[in-house]
């Protein structure tokens, strides 16, 4: 069998998904602290191919990235491709990051603003602002008690 990015060969000479090995390099609770925060395990394992510390590194840099506060001026500036552009860079962070319920909310934003519907995207952004500063409070939380 050819290995392919997504697998791994074990001791026993079988491939194995990297997804599942993710309970045997990670503690039980953080795999369930990352849970918690709304991370689809299976595809950020995936996605980074078990290194635990790039992915930590990548959620730390969540915290201080400012493409939510661009997006924020650009709706309040009412400059809807300016921010088209910072929802769709959002969301692919979050995509990227497997950061499940942020990402379906910003995939919502990017199509009003993909269709010009500047109203839509700026009535929703009450929503957005829940997500978001819960998923930045559970963030920093994890990495507090990490």
């Amino acid at each position: 069998m050819m290995l392919t990015q997504q697998q791994v060969e074990i001791p026993s000479g079988e491939y194995v998904p990297w997804s599942s090995l993710w309970g045997l390099s990670m503690e039980k609770t953080k795999r369930e602290r990352l849970e918690h925060l709304g991370l689809d395990i299976e595809k950020v394992y995936e996605r980074f191919m078990g290194n635990e510390e790039m992915l930590d590194k990548y959620l730390k840099r969540f915290i201080t990235d400012k493409h939510y506060e661009r997006l924020t001026s650009a709706l309040n500036e009412r400059d809807t491709q300016r921010a088209f552009q910072e929802a769709h860079a959002l969301k692919g962070l979050c995509e990227n990051l497997s950061l499940i319920d942020i990402s379906k909310e910003m995939n919502v934003c990017v199509e009003y603003l993909r269709v010009n519907d500047l109203d839509n995207a700026i009535h929703m952004k009450v929503t957005l602002d829940e997500i978001y500063e819960k998923t930045i409070h559970a963030l920093e939380n994890y990495f507090e008690v990490g």
